[in-house]
């Protein structure tokens, strides 16, 4: 994958298309797909769309100063297909239940299928996990060990994007954030993320989900936001106090500030409330909470 609004990652992408190799394997099959990230659409990247690319970018020496969100994708040309040829996504649900510390919990979700080429609605291209495995079970193509492969290293691969992005998270106990990733898999049952969306849709489907995933981060938020509150609480009694005491009333900003920081230890206040802001987990991630997640 390459993202054309990083400049390091846009300049890799076409130093590589100027390659013999790449213009070898593009005279007899598509070799990418351009996504827009605002927008979610997509299309294969032939002749045509590479020499736009290559106008637009300048043949890569206008990396950097354009910030279109554009990204380039290695197409999956052996993708496992569905009933009728047709093509699907495993959709499986990332929930971030807490970036102090870092928790996240993943749910399975749903098989979504190919419906731009059936003109079907979002709900009637959903199918259940149960429901494609009993298909390529018929077909002699996947058992339960190799969808339980599957889901596994599916598994591995978000727990990998966590961690490569989690300096990139706010560090917040009231943080929370939930994310569709979505996979393709190829004939040789090897799952590829393909896409990362940041506000999934939701069915009925998923209402068990969506329900613990409402009370877990209720009880989050509340145990957090009344540590602070209680705190924030009593340090203003605490400042009330010492201003009462004050015999000159104080006329601008500048002289309260300073006052503040004569009378109080601003330094341990700031120590005091980041300990405050992080999230006591242990006895919160209960059964009843996750047993819709992993």
């Amino acid at each position: 994958t390459y993202r054309l609004y990083n400049e390091a990652e846009c300049k890799d992408f076409f130093s590589f298309i100027q390659t013999a190799k790449f213009k070898r394997v593009m005279k007899t099959k598509s070799v990418f797909v351009l996504k827009n990230v605002e927008s979610n659409n997509e299309q294969l990247v032939d002749y045509i769309e590479l020499l736009k690319l290559n106008r637009i970018y300048n043949k890569g020496a206008k990396c950097g100063a354009l910030k279109k969100r554009y990204v380039v994708q290695e197409y999956i040309d052996n993708q496992l297909k569905y009933r009728n040829g047709r093509k699907f996504r495993l959709r499986v649900f990332m929930y971030i239940v807490s970036t102090k510390p870092l928790v996240v919990l993943l749910h399975k979700g749903y098989v979504l299928l190919d419906r731009y080429n059936n003109y079907v609605p979002f709900h009637k291209s959903i199918i259940t996990h149960k429901k494609l495995l009993a298909y390529f079970k018929k077909q002699e193509k996947m058992n339960d060990y190799d969808y339980e492969l599957i889901m596994n290293r599916i598994k591995r691969i978000a727990a990998q994007l966590n961690f490569i992005t989690r300096k990139s998270y706010l560090k917040d106990a009231r943080f929370f954030q939930v994310a569709a990733l979505d996979f393709v898999v190829d004939e040789s049952l090897e799952p590829h993320l393909i896409g990362v969306k940041g506000s999934p849709e939701y069915t009925k489907k998923n209402a068990k989900m969506v329900k613990s995933m409402i009370n877990l981060q209720t009880d989050i938020v509340n145990r957090s936001a009344s540590k602070i509150i209680n705190y924030v609480l009593t340090r203003k009694q605490d400042i009330y106090a010492e201003i009462s005491k004050e015999v000159v009333p104080m006329k601008y900003l500048e002289d309260f500030i300073n006052f503040l920081q004569q009378k109080f230890d601003t330094a341990q206040i700031r120590k005091d409330f980041d300990e405050l802001n992080h999230n006591d987990i242990d006895g919160l991630l209960t059964p009843q909470l996750t047993k819709h997640f992993d």
